[in-house]
């Protein structure tokens, strides 16, 4: 507010601004109180159009009400700003659950980058434990890191305009243009590329990035025929259980 209010009007209410027909600004009162400005900023506020008593809600949770975790959250940057939480049907997908979890950190922004680690105020080294030349936020690691897109680019993957875009938009833009196995297989490579980059800081060992992403592809090429051979046992089952029914039935009704 940018207005001087008159003398006694310190403690002004807003119901006292409110016409007395109720559900509309008084437009003359906050002309003879405030500015123009003033005046188009309060009449944007929206008045609810039931006779209800006000009350507090808090916005970073969906029931309205205040908790540690939600505050602290947004004091850190952790909640998606354009409100985007597509990335919640990662529990349900059909994958290893280490690989799930992973990519839950990551699109949920609480995987442990230094980054991260750093807006905790936990003493750690600020670059990037792949290249070792930037800072090492997700959009880094995971998009921006030259030895990320080498490891993409070994399996034919591209994401196409990535400049400029943060972490969270990003990550949209994925979910937005991949479906079923290969939005999956993304989630593989960002569990290829947190691995190596544990490795190379945790144990000193360095795998050239085509390297350690096609030993990825490797894990989804067994894993995916894995979930075939468990399919072909269970229709297998499926028809053995059936015949017996069958046996049963006509040794019952003989």
């Amino acid at each position: 507010m940018s207005s001087d209010l008159f003398d006694g009007l310190e403690e002004l209410k807003k119901v006292s601004l409110i016409s007395l027909r109720g559900g509309s600004w008084d437009k003359d009162l906050l002309e003879e109180l405030f500015n123009g400005r003033d005046v188009e900023l309060i009449r944007r506020i929206p008045l609810s159009k039931r006779d209800v008593p006000d009350r507090i809600t808090w916005k970073g949770e969906e029931s309205g009400k205040f908790s540690v975790k939600s505050c602290y959250r947004r004091l850190t940057g952790e909640l998606n700003r354009d409100g985007w939480v597509g990335w919640t049907a990662v529990w349900n997908w059909d994958i290893l659950p280490k690989i799930k979890t992973l990519f839950w950190q990551i699109c949920s922004g609480t995987l442990p980058t230094t980054a991260n680690l750093r807006r905790r105020l936990v003493a750690c080294a600020e670059r990037c434990g792949l290249c070792g030349a930037e800072d090492e936020s997700l959009i880094h690691l995971f998009v921006l890191c030259p030895d990320a897109l080498k490891a993409w680019e070994s399996v034919g993957w591209s994401f196409g305009w990535i400049q400029g875009l943060n972490f969270s938009e990003w990550l949209q833009q994925v979910f937005d243009s991949n479906k079923g196995d290969e939005l999956r297989k993304v989630a593989w490579g960002c569990w290829g590329i947190w691995s190596e980059r544990n490795r190379r800081v945790w144990q000193g060992e360095h795998l050239d990035p085509q390297q350690f992403m096609h030993k990825v592809w490797g894990f989804v090429d067994s894993w995916q025929a894995a979930d075939v051979l468990v399919f072909y046992a269970l229709f297998r089952l499926s028809l053995s259980l059936i015949l017996v029914i069958k046996i049963l039935r006509l040794y019952i009704f003989l």
